[in-house]
């Protein structure tokens, strides 16, 4: 490439036999030749081999034109980046955004799950004390007086059907796996939280992705444990979160700071 522009250089420099004409052709191709041929730096190739060297100014300008572009960009490509650091940018931001999704659902879970449990203690408080307040005057009806043991086997009869549907609906184990996958939930989403705030900012990509990996793992295993709420319980829990059950005043002060 230098060669070529001496050679142009050379042209421009001396007058040509046939006059001015040859002389306007041979400055018009040194020009496009520095144009197309500019190198990347100043030390691609001399700056003497420039047509116009003898003209320092113009030297200078050159020189200043090709520490502008050097380091920012490349003549026949995009601007010169660090590939490798936008790449682990990238990907903190798209594990960040997952530990915010894996955060809010384990939030929902959470709440729909302890609405579940409340449903179930529900059930099995109006069944279970029917059942033994029933069975109690049933026998103290049939020790007190011989003509009312019709009323007291009735009484009897009710009271057992009470304890066969909370023994088929096991209200009482139903809600206590609610409430264990609720609480489960909840580790998660503080677990998720601290993970994106605490820990991510400070990690390498590989450490959060293996951190991202572990939580995601943990929610996977308990979705495959945990009920399936009702449409009830869902309303509800989603209504908590609303209503700010799920906000800390801590966040609140930080809002208002910001």
């Amino acid at each position: 490439m230098c060669g070529i522009v001496r050679d142009c250089a050379g042209l421009r420099g001396r007058r040509s036999r046939d006059g001015p004409r040859a002389l306007s052709w041979a400055n018009a191709t040194g020009r496009r030749v520095l144009r197309i041929l500019r190198p990347p730096n100043e030390d691609a190739c001399d700056a003497a081999t420039w047509p116009g060297t003898d003209n320092g100014a113009r030297r200078d300008q050159l020189r200043y034109r090709t520490k502008q572009r050097a380091g920012t960009r490349q003549r026949y490509g995009p601007p010169m980046t660090d590939g490798r650091h936008d790449d682990d940018d990238e990907r903190r931001r798209v594990i960040e955004e997952e530990l915010k999704r894996i955060e809010e659902s384990a939030m929902y879970s959470a709440q729909i799950q302890f609405e579940q449990a409340k449903q179930w203690r529900g059930v099995n408080l109006a069944l279970g004390l029917p059942a033994s307040a029933l069975a109690a005057v049933a026998g103290a009806t049939a020790l007190a007086d011989t003509a009312g043991r019709l009323v007291a086997g009735v009484l009897a009869l009710v009271s057992a059907g009470f304890g066969a549907v909370l023994t088929t609906i096991n209200a009482s184990h139903r809600m206590n796996q609610a409430s264990s996958a609720a609480n489960a939930y909840l580790e998660i989403q503080t677990a998720a939280r601290q993970a994106r705030l605490t820990d991510l900012p400070y990690q390498t990509v590989e450490e959060g992705r293996a951190a991202l990996a572990e939580i995601t793992a943990r929610r996977n295993e308990q979705n495959k444990t945990a009920e399936v709420p009702n449409r009830r319980a869902y309303r509800r829990g989603a209504k908590n979160i609303e209503d700010g059950g799920q906000s800390y005043t801590v966040d609140q002060n930080d809002t208002n700071r910001h």
